[in-house]
């Protein structure tokens, strides 16, 4: 039964051990975010542990410790050399934010006032698209001014982030230890007989699934350097702040890119005043997003997810509205695996009977040699 209707089967499988994951997530939000950075770290150091125990026999927990701490000391000395740069940005733009928004309203009267002189728009859209275009900037700066603070200045907010910070690093040491057991007590619930190619589907959507987090983690940080330096080299203030949250962002492919786009030019339009300035930070953001859809995401990514730019804006879009950021985040990589069971069903259907069987044509109805029917 089960190799008759075996891409069936798997598909049905894959979709409850999704819907088993999101219920997860959804019945404990107060550990998600540590408990899916923790699995995403796993994820992504994994095959380095694998690689030093076969080199070294020091035994899994050690090595497993070993990395875990070297990782830990990486990060922390990244972020004693930026973290003070971010700091001193950020309370320059909150600092500045009263004017920028006082300016942002000004120009939004100018623009509609524009609007109105070259394309005489009725005074219903006019009036609208005004207000409507002022409320949503104000909206959105006022949340941004509003979020940051809010984490620190509320003492059960940082409580909670420092038992993130104690709890990401060790979920992630137990998960890198235990790995290996873990693997091995799902693949024994697996019946013997459908064993063999159940687990050859679990690798390739392992392969899918680990590609895309590793992948994702390197190209963000890299786009991180990438839009600080570039945002840099033109001038514009609070780059460093404005690169690394675009590039941060971008573990949600396209979000941060967009969201850095955004808050440059409304950066770049408060400072400068000047088209030139708007289309240099387009620039830079165009440039580096190229190098990365062109040469670094084929890479390292490539075509082991294969999911078109067009379908994962559409998902993320679905899954940030129905499931949030923890949506967003493992949409894509659904996305990858669930056309690895779609392509499987498409071959299976294309294999089978329903699709080759041939339709008889009664003799009756079949042409002669001379093009004639039957009677």
């Amino acid at each position: 039964m089960y190799k008759k209707y075996a891409p069936l089967f798997n598909l049905l499988i894959f979709l409850i051990i999704y819907f088993f994951i999101f219920a997860f997530f959804a019945a404990f939000k107060v550990i998600l975010a540590p408990l899916l950075i923790s699995v995403l770290l796993a994820y992504f150091l994994d095959p380095l542990v694998n690689d030093v125990e076969k080199k070294i026999k020091l035994g899994r927990p050690f090595i497993s410790f070993s990395i875990i701490l070297i990782f830990i000391i990486l990060v922390m000395g990244i972020f004693s050399l930026v973290i003070p740069i971010i700091v001193n940005q950020f309370n320059n733009f909150m600092k500045n934010l009263p004017e920028l928004i006082d300016n942002l309203t000004k120009s939004t009267s100018n623009f509609t006032k524009w609007l109105d002189n070259h394309f005489k728009l009725p005074s219903a859209v006019k009036i609208n698209f005004a207000k409507e275009l002022e409320k949503e900037i104000l909206k959105f700066l006022s949340g941004l001014s509003s979020f940051i603070p809010s984490i620190f200045s509320n003492i059960y907010s940082i409580i909670l982030s420092i038992l993130y910070l104690i709890l990401i690093p060790i979920f992630t040491f137990y998960l890198l230890k235990e790995l290996p057991h873990i693997k091995e007590f799902f693949e024994k619930l697996i019946p013997p007989r459908i064993r063999p190619g159940v687990k050859g589907k679990i690798k390739e959507v392992n392969e899918v699934v680990s590609t895309f987090v590793r992948g994702q983690f390197i190209i963000s940080a890299g786009l991180a350097v990438a839009y600080s330096i570039g945002l840099s080299i033109i001038g514009l203030p609070f780059a460093i702040l404005i690169g690394i949250i675009a590039g941060i962002g971008d573990i949600v492919p396209y979000l941060g890119t967009l969201f850095g786009v955004l808050l440059s030019v409304i950066v770049a339009l408060f400072y400068f005043h000047t088209l030139k300035s708007i289309l240099l930070v387009i620039l830079v953001f165009a440039i580096i997003k190229i190098i990365e859809d062109w040469l670094i995401y084929p890479k390292l990514i490539g075509d082991r997810v294969g999911v078109h730019p067009v379908i994962i804006i559409l998902i993320i879009i679905f899954a940030g509205e129905y499931f949030g950021i923890t949506g967003m985040i493992l949409s894509i990589p659904f996305a990858g695996v669930l056309k690895i069971f779609l392509r499987d069903i498409y071959e299976w259907y294309r294999d089978s009977f329903l699709y080759n069987k041939e339709v008889e044509i009664p003799v009756e109805d079949s042409p002669d040699e001379n093009g004639k029917k039957h009677e």
